[in-house]
């Protein structure tokens, strides 16, 4: 499998792709190689409205942004947070201020993005992609909802008991996960096991 690095930075509604520009040159040059050019046109794939008024992928402009800019993905509203799937290919961006259209999920390979959910469940604070199974987790105020992307379905509730969610991590091997709150608590779930926390930590003075 080829190797390729870059960092990915959000600047009020634009998410902006960079060459890391760090270690193997030959994985820099690969990494440039990959993004200089847009990937050939489908003319079989219909851009949905939907997202053809909310989000534009596009090439850096010179004297606007950084060199090592590759790709620019530009949001209607400003974006939060960044999160990548493991393989590298896609990777999911969170708009708050975007209501029903406050996720999405992108493909680099293809230059393309997509809306998984048409009704948001809550204000999203953040989002993760299991490292080797087809869900998605999607952390509200109060609650963490896992989908299933393959059958495009809610998987399971997690049921926090928080007054405010700040943030979620995953274990390498996608089984138990740890919920950041602004309750001064930290949740460790044991996914396999339930849906209510497996132990609370009350170790932290901070969010």
């Amino acid at each position: 499998m080829k190797t390729f690095q870059m960092k990915a930075v959000t600047v009020e509604n634009r998410v902006i792709l960079l060459n890391a520009g760090v270690g193997d040159k030959l994985v820099v040059d690969r990494t440039t190689e990959l993004l200089k050019d847009p990937p050939a046109i489908n003319d079989n794939y219909v851009l949905p409205e939907k997202i053809r008024t909310t989000v534009k992928w596009e090439l850096p402009e010179e004297g606007k942004d950084p060199e090592e800019a590759l790709v620019v993905i530009s949001h209607f509203k400003s974006v939060r947070h960044i999160t990548w799937h493991g393989k590298g290919d896609y990777f999911s961006t969170v708009v708050p201020e975007g209501q029903n259209r406050s996720v999405f999920i992108h493909q680099l390979s293809k230059w393309r993005s997509q809306m998984p959910f048409n009704k948001s469940k809550g204000l999203v604070q953040t989002v993760l992609f299991h490292p080797s199974r087809p869900y998605f987790f999607v952390a509200t105020q109060r609650h963490v909802r896992i989908y299933n992307l393959m059958k495009q379905e809610l998987s399971k509730k997690l049921m926090t008991g928080s007054k405010w969610i700040s943030s979620i991590a995953i274990h390498p091997h996608g089984d138990n996960l740890l919920v950041g709150t602004y309750d001064k608590r930290v949740q460790w779930f044991d996914l396999d096991l339930s849906t209510a926390p497996y132990q609370v930590l009350r170790y932290h003075t901070n969010a």
